[in-house]
């Protein structure tokens, strides 16, 4: 295990509506596992309520809701529009490898979010110098519809059902060593914004040591095109160089189909 010195207290207790600061009272020093390596999970909360969704609404990606946005039963939403989903904020867990609870972090759901329930997302990455991580989302507020499958503005699929505003997909950095790091009781994560990934998720990135983002999921929602292949698998984005609908970001740098295995 790679132990995470870096992320002591104070420690955050938070609620992504209204993140408080506080000291962590979960490990004291004579706890066994005080001086345990640290892990950290990611995870997300669904925070939609009964009006996110109505019942009898068109979907964005095709189908009348049969549930309103009160969950669990929100999901079943997803038996009418295969691309059923809603975006939600994102959490950082840390805990020790004894299993104590240390604390909880909420990621600014303003910067960037992920999607719920569908967890391809949300890799966790050390950067080189072990002082921070990376992962991607979304740039999209919580609780819209269908983000996960959307087009990305510089890439419009054909036959991509969903209809929901086009949304970026981006890599968030998250420096603890860096004291702005907080704003609010939130984590701000630095984001950069790429077009790859339309139709589907990116799933991972890591910061390599040349200063560049290697970035790895998957595209496609509908009858694909060129564009659409050259902007799954995996891709480097530049640190700080956010895409336009006009400059895709996309930078292919290897992909892979099953097909290449032969029948």
């Amino acid at each position: 295990m790679i132990p995470i010195q870096y992320l002591q207290s104070p420690a955050i207790i938070s609620d992504y509506s209204s993140p408080i600061l506080k000291i962590a009272d979960n490990l004291n020093e004579d706890d066994k596992c005080s001086n345990a390596d640290r892990l950290i999970i990611s995870g997300s909360t669904y925070a939609g309520t009964a009006s996110t969704v109505t019942v009898g609404q068109t979907l964005p990606g095709g189908g009348i809701a049969i549930a309103n946005g009160t969950y669990p039963d929100v999901f079943k939403n997803d038996t009418v529009d295969g691309s059923f989903g809603i975006t939600s904020p994102i959490f950082l867990q840390e805990i020790t490898t004894c299993g104590k609870d240390i604390r909880t972090m909420y990621v600014d759901p303003s910067v960037i979010t992920t999607s719920f329930p569908s967890k391809s997302e949300l890799a966790l990455n050390l950067t080189p110098d072990g002082k921070g991580l990376t992962f991607m989302g979304y740039v999209s507020p919580i609780n819209q519809l269908d983000v996960s499958n959307s087009n990305t503005p510089g890439i419009t699929e054909p036959g991509n059902p969903v209809t929901t505003t086009a949304t970026y997909r981006a890599v968030a950095q998250i420096n603890f060593d860096d004291p702005h790091f907080i704003s609010h009781g939130f984590l701000t994560p630095k984001v950069t914004t790429t077009n790859a990934y339309p139709g589907n998720n990116g799933r991972a990135g890591i910061l390599g040591s040349n200063g560049l983002y290697y970035t790895v999921g998957n595209a496609g929602n509908g009858n694909g095109s060129p564009a659409v292949t050259a902007a799954a698998g995996v891709q480097i984005v530049i640190p700080g160089q956010n895409a336009t609908p006009s400059t895709p970001g996309t930078n292919q740098v290897g992909s892979f189909n099953i097909t290449q295995y032969g029948p």
